[in-house]
């Protein structure tokens, strides 16, 4: 006799009593049904445990793209932040160096405008001005340069003969011009020019080389910005012009014909100071013909 156990049976047994002939048959396939089950649930186990391992790697590949897109959006709100900031100051040094540009431009066109204005009432004072004064000043100036020339020769405006006379006249008797000075009168010359001869050199002491000099000194400079010119071109040019300014005329001297002079001084030394007394003793009666020619034109003007 045996007595079944388990409540469910999948044998299909329709009755509770079996042959002795069937129970062999029956065991085997109870046996059967059981290992079909122990398969059916390792089967689903492992099922179980693949899926919850592709569910877990899922999770974690998830998690990490996750993660790398916050990252991302992290970086890429700092970059896009860095970025904006930079545009910002290239904006901002942009919008800067124009306006500092648009500043240079006014400040420049406000010089230039001074500079002619300046210029305009330069001119017209001095045009305006006595004529005496002016060649006064050209003689005060050349005697400064000129300590040992015996001739000086001066072309003026045919109007302006009387006046530079005048002026001269008065500059060699007041010891401020050491020659013998001959002013001609000169057609081709404009009013305000004086053009100096001596034996070594010429000067040009017009009122249009001086306002020119003027105008030159006193002009904006072209080289404003920023790739400034060599210091020392500029102190060089400055150093010039603080030389030039003073005098404001150009003097052109031959230093072939001073060395030869030199030589010849040094070979016959007692000759030249024989011939020098000469020349000075000529040189007082030109200047005493100059002066008595002076004297008869101011009584004619007067």
């Amino acid at each position: 006799m045996v007595i079944w156990l388990r409540r469910e049976a999948a044998l299909g047994v329709s009755s509770d009593v079996i042959r002795a002939a069937d129970r062999h048959r029956v065991v085997e396939l109870d046996a059967a049904v059981q290992a079909v089950y122990e398969e059916r649930d390792a089967v689903l186990a492992a099922a179980r445990a693949k899926a919850e391992a592709i569910v877990a790697q899922a999770r974690a590949v998830a998690d990490d793209l996750i993660k790398d897109a916050n990252e991302r959006a992290a970086n890429s709100e700092q970059l896009g932040y860095a970025e904006g900031q930079r545009k910002a100051l290239a904006e901002f040094h942009a919008s800067m160096v124009a306006r500092a540009y648009s500043e240079a431009e006014s400040t420049r066109r406000v010089e230039a405008r001074l500079q002619t204005a300046v210029m305009q009432a330069v001119e017209r004072i001095v045009l305006e001005s006595d004529r005496q004064a002016l060649f006064a000043r050209v003689a005060s100036t050349l005697g400064g340069v000129l300590q040992s020339q015996a001739r000086l020769t001066l072309r003026v405006c045919p109007a302006e003969l009387d006046a530079a006379r005048a002026a001269f006249a008065r500059a060699v008797e007041g010891g401020l011009l050491n020659a013998t000075v001959e002013v001609l009168a000169d057609d081709s010359t404009n009013p305000g020019d004086c053009r100096c001869e001596w034996d070594h050199g010429v000067a040009d002491a017009s009122l249009s080389v001086q306002l020119a000099a003027l105008r030159k000194a006193i002009a904006p400079s072209a080289s404003v910005p920023a790739e400034a010119a060599q210091p020392t071109a500029a102190e060089d040019e400055e150093d010039d012009a603080d030389i030039d300014a003073p005098d404001e005329y150009e003097y052109d001297y031959d230093d072939s014909e001073d060395e030869e002079d030199e030589d010849e001084d040094a070979v016959s030394h007692e000759d030249d100071e024989d011939e020098e007394d000469d020349d000075h003793d000529d040189s007082d009666d030109e200047d005493e013909d100059l002066y008595e020619e002076d004297d008869e034109d101011e009584e004619d003007d007067e």
